[in-house]
Formats: C-alpha cells, sequence, structure tokens
C-alpha cells in the first residue's frame, strides 16, 4: 500500500478534530515550505532594482569597448 493511502487509512480512523488539527498543520507546513523556498531563491539569485539596473546597463554601454557591426566588411 502507498504512503498516501496509508495516511488516508488512518486520518478516516481519527475524530473530526483530530482531522482538523492535521489539516491545519499541513497547510501551515505547505506556507512555511514555500516561504523558505522563495527565501532560498532570493538569498542565492540575487537582484537589483530598477535604479541599480539602469545603472549597471549604463556602466557597461559606456565602459566596454563599442563594435562597429560591419566592421568585417572590407570596403569600410
Amino acid at each position: 500500500m502507498a504512503l498516501l493511502d496509508l495516511a488516508y487509512e488512518e486520518l478516516k480512523q481519527l475524530p473530526d478534530t483530530a482531522v482538523e488539527q492535521t489539516m491545519r498543520f499541513i497547510q501551515q507546513w505547505k506556507h512555511t515550505h514555500r516561504l523558505e523556498r522563495e527565501k532560498a531563491l532570493k538569498n542565492t539569485c540575487g537582484g537589483m532594482n530598477a535604479e541599480e539596473a539602469d545603472e549597471f546597463i549604463q556602466t557597461i554601454d559606456e565602459g566596454c569597448e563599442q563594435i562597429d557591426g560591419e566592421s568585417w566588411i572590407s570596403n569600410k
């Protein structure tokens, strides 16, 4: 029997109050688990606000080599 089936069989034997407590626990765990995943994602991915992104793009535009996309043409 699968684990989910075993859990269902156990839940069927509990009084309604215990089933309600179990449901609240599951819902709370899902919410907490989601928040933990979001926090981990945010910590590993980082991010920039719009002002930082604009400054980053401007720095790249001003500080990096400018490439002439037609420099490979021999007539030029």
